[in-house]
């Protein structure tokens, strides 16, 4: 198996470690926004315009996934969350879901959209990222979770998560 560090180095008694996985769903994100960018620039409006929707969604897109896990979490038994509730905000130590990702992000997209009036160019402009942030999200899962496949089936080899 890969290591999912690519490096790490204290600073005092911090580590701070740059991992596979957020490299790699980083990389996905900035290329998607790159090609719904120009596809918003293509149809002729402003495409920095999805950058700055992105200062707003990703956050939030990060926050929904953490907040479904650890909900999914408790709600499937494991009490180690309202044991340890500052453990909520280790994402470092794994526990993304994408499903609250994509559910938090879209939310703030839509508050943000119908904010600014320009929701139709700027959601028809990432369709055309859609399938490109997917398959990066799917690689990256390579690097934390050796269960997880390409094809995105889950498969059981004796982990408990």
């Amino acid at each position: 198996m890969i290591n999912p560090i690519i490096f790490s180095f204290n600073i005092g008694s911090f580590v701070l470690a740059l991992r596979w996985y957020g490299v790699l769903v980083m990389t996905g994100v900035a290329v998607a926004a790159w090609i719904a960018s120009r596809e918003i620039t293509r149809r002729g409006e402003n495409g920095e315009a999805l950058w700055d929707m992105l200062i707003w969604v990703l956050p939030a897109g990060i926050i929904g996934a953490r907040l479904w896990y650890v909900v999914n979490a408790i709600y499937g038994g494991n009490s180690f969350y309202l044991q340890n509730p500052i453990k909520i905000f280790a994402i470092w130590e794994g526990g993304l879901h994408i499903y609250g990702g994509f559910v938090l992000g879209v939310l703030a997209m839509y508050f943000y959209l119908r904010q600014h009036k320009n929701g139709y160019v700027v959601i028809s402009g990432c369709d055309s990222a859609n399938d490109f942030a997917w398959a990066s999200n799917r690689s990256s899962s390579q690097f934390h979770q050796p269960g997880i496949v390409w094809s995105a089936y889950q498969l059981t080899m004796g982990h408990s998560y």
